[in-house]
């Protein structure tokens, strides 16, 4: 038994009414790792010892984190409006209201009603581990009910609670929501002895020629130290036919494991039975019922089922990365259920390999350090993916993203702040001033930003009013500074040659200011039309393709348009397609249903093409930052579907209408030391003007008062003239 040094608990009581019998009762404020650790599984448990139910609604605990509803049984927040009642004699457990909580997990609670939660993401901003820490309760008049100031010296730690036991707190097992039960100084306390539970992991079918290496859990309860190892030795056999293959291992484990449970590799197809049992351990069991289990699997061969394998890569920013920048990058399968192999490279336009190809047979995050010896380089990262089953679309195993490298450095001298002084953007060379579609040009840009708030600048080119090349972004933080830079743009491939030859422009946009200059484009790079070809397989299906058309920016709150063309083969087709904005595992488009919210139905005829519009609706309130667009298409109610990932920033709208204001002040306060020209003064007045969004009837009554002058003036004059005759 572990000597423990007590120290006195202090515990202020302070009752607004006598009849209120509500006191704190127990504390769980180090959970162990596997129950969950801290912060997410931390709870503090009350007990109303009166005769009177006690209604918290409106309560706070701690830093005023508001009790906001109770947990119902699928561990699922009920926020309530009609009161939040602790009956008579009875408990409530107070928990974080995250959806990262773990104390449903890992502690047996009676009745789950009895379970409150707070409206912060972990309870008292995370209960402290060491000594001092004080719970402070007050009503809805937000008037002091009780504080309690608990001492980690008592112990409690490591899975253990503070809990008032025989009139002393003391270090206790956890029991939330039932009697407590202390640790020490109980002479009727039962000895709970360590427990060892085994189970299966394997699922129900699994696949010939792969190897598995997760056959069982393992388990140990009642056990007081996870970081103490005991180890456990387990025979299993394998059983098919009268066939038996057996074996054995030993594993160290803490509290429970999963990992190196034993090695599995079947070649022939069939039904099998699975049976493990621990035969030897450093603990002292006395309840040996679950050292035993079995369970029974089929094997498949994987090549015998028919399957449709898609692969995407998704990176992480636009196609420019600095020289010396790591790309990153995750492979997504459409389906994921069978063994795969991912081959991966990066090479040139040429085809020369730039990264050495690799094979991984696993989703996980990776990345390479970009480096180039040129100012520039266009690259692609390509992958395929190889599955275990009888893939029957070959066309969509490959995907590539094209990326360019860029050796840019900014040259910047910085002046004394020019009140009033315009922001400028001047497009000082275009390298080369002829290009062919595919290329990439660059364009050294001198730049002075004024004091305004915008930061960006964008640079395309654009043909006949349409956008023929990437955008390249970068952003000035520094105000009245002049720069220098070099911006790379990447013309579209144009490999369908809809976009006639001729003149074309530059256009760099930003700060309030926009610059032009003309180039010639004509001609394709056919060795980058061959690469591209490769690409676009990965979303056809012989001749039948899609396009899809997207905002690069929105605002929060808005509804946003997503355009999908389709381009049918000589058959007809039933399509089904919806689109939803994401980030990580949280939609951001669904407050008004679910994501198919805006799915369309129609049919497509053979040889048609059809151009589907679709509205998203952007939440309100949705934070600065880059989202993710997911437009889903299934043709002729297949199982899988074609998926499209694009990346959509939200712009802070407020802070941009700021801005422009700014600028507008800016121009009409502030005028250019330097005496412009007509043409530039009147952009400048065009500029300062303001869009009427609403205008008073008094204010459209001025308005009217020279025109109604005017006319009266008119008539005044002809009656005079009538008269004189």
């Amino acid at each position: 038994m572990k000597t423990r040094k007590y120290l006195s608990l202090v515990i202020l009581l302070v009752l607004c009414n006598s009849a209120l019998a509500l006191e704190i009762n127990e504390v769980m404020y180090n959970p162990s790792s596997e129950q969950g650790g801290n912060s997410y599984s931390e709870w503090v448990e009350i007990y109303n010892n009166g005769d009177d139910d006690i209604d918290l609604t409106g309560w706070k605990i701690c830093n005023d984190e508001l009790l906001s509803g109770y947990v119902n049984n699928s561990d699922k927040i009920v926020h309530l409006n009609n009161g939040l009642v602790v009956s008579k004699n009875s408990y409530a457990l107070i928990t974080d209201g995250g959806s990262g909580t773990k104390t449903y997990d890992f502690f047996k609670v009676d009745n789950r009603s009895l379970a409150l939660c707070t409206d912060a993401s972990s309870i008292c901003g995370g209960l402290s581990n060491t000594p001092g820490e004080e719970l402070i309760v007050k009503n809805k008049e937000n008037n002091l009910i009780f504080n309690v100031t608990y001492n980690t010296l008592l112990g409690g730690d490591d899975g253990k609670t503070l809990c008032l036991f025989n009139n002393t707190w003391q270090e206790c097992i956890p029991t939330p929501g039932s009697v407590n039960v202390g640790l020490e100084n109980d002479e009727n306390l039962e000895t709970i002895n360590k427990n060892i539970v085994l189970s299966t992991q394997l699922e129900d079918a699994i696949y010939t020629g792969s190897k598995y290496t997760k056959l069982f859990g393992i388990k140990i309860d009642n056990k007081e130290s996870c970081s103490e190892k005991d180890i456990i030795t387990i025979f299993y056999n394998i059983t098919n036919n009268g066939g038996v293959k057996e074996n054995i291992f030993t594993k160290e484990v803490g509290c429970s494991s999963t990992a190196s449970t034993g090695e599995l590799f079947l070649e022939e197809p069939g039904d099998y039975t699975l049976c493990g049992k621990t035969i030897n351990s450093t603990i002292d069991e006395t309840d040996l019922t679950d050292n035993f289990v079995c369970m029974d699997f089929e094997v498949v061969d994987p090549y015998s089922v028919s399957c449709d394998i898609s692969l995407e890569t998704n990176t992480e920013q636009t196609i420019f990365y600095d020289k010396g920048d790591s790309i990153k990058f995750k492979h997504v399968l459409s389906n994921d259920s069978f063994p795969y192999a991912i081959e991966y490279w990066v090479e040139d336009l040429f085809g020369n390999i730039i990264k050495n190809k690799f094979n991984t047979t696993n989703t996980n995050q990776k990345s390479w350090k970009t480096s180039i010896d040129e100012e520039d380089r266009v690259l692609f990262l390509k992958s395929i993916i190889h599955p275990s089953c009888n893939d029957f679309n070959l066309s969509n195993n490959l995907d590539e993203k094209m990326f360019i490298v860029v050796s840019n450095e900014f040259s910047i001298a910085s002046e004394e702040s020019s009140s009033g002084k315009n922001s400028q953007i001047n497009i000082t060379k275009i390298t080369p001033q002829e290009i062919s579609f595919g290329g990439l040009l660059k364009a050294d840009i001198g730049i002075y930003k004024n004091s305004t708030n915008k930061y960006s600048i964008s640079a395309w080119v654009e043909k006949d009013g349409d956008v023929v090349s990437e955008k390249t972004k970068i952003n000035l933080k520094n105000k009245d500074t002049e720069y220098k830079v070099t911006l790379p743009i990447q013309l579209d491939a144009n490999c369908n040659k809809k976009i006639s030859d001729g003149e074309a422009s530059i256009v760099v946009e930003g700060l309030g200011e926009e610059a032009k200059e003309k180039i010639i484009v004509a001609g394709i790079n056919s060795k980058l039309c061959e690469t591209s070809g490769q690409a676009s397989a990965a979303k056809t299906d012989s001749k039948l393709s899609y396009g899809v058309e997207v905002p690069s920016t929105i605002n929060s709150g808005e509804k946003f348009p997503v355009k999908v063309k389709f381009t049918n083969e000589d058959k007809e087709h039933n399509f089904e397609v919806w689109a939803y904005l994401y980030r990580g595992s949280k939609c951001y488009s669904c407050s008004e249903g679910e994501r198919e919210g805006n799915l369309e139905s129609f049919t497509v005829k053979e040889n048609q093409e059809k151009e589907v519009k679709l509205s998203v609706p952007a939440d309100r309130n949705l934070e600065e930052g880059e989202y993710m667009l997911k437009i889903k298409i299934r043709k002729d109610n297949q199982k899988t579907t074609k998926d499209f990932t694009e990346i959509i920033k939200v712009e802070d709208q407020l802070k941009e209408a700021a801005s422009h204001q700014e600028d507008s002040l800016t121009y009409l306060s502030e005028p250019s030391k330097t005496d412009p020209s007509d043409a530039e003064k009147e952009r400048i007045v065009h500029k300062g003007k303001g869009i009427i969004i609403y205008e008073s009837s008094s204010e459209k009554a001025k308005k009217l008062i020279p025109s109604f002058l005017a006319v009266t003036f008119g008539l005044l004059s002809l009656l005079f003239v009538f008269r004189k005759k």
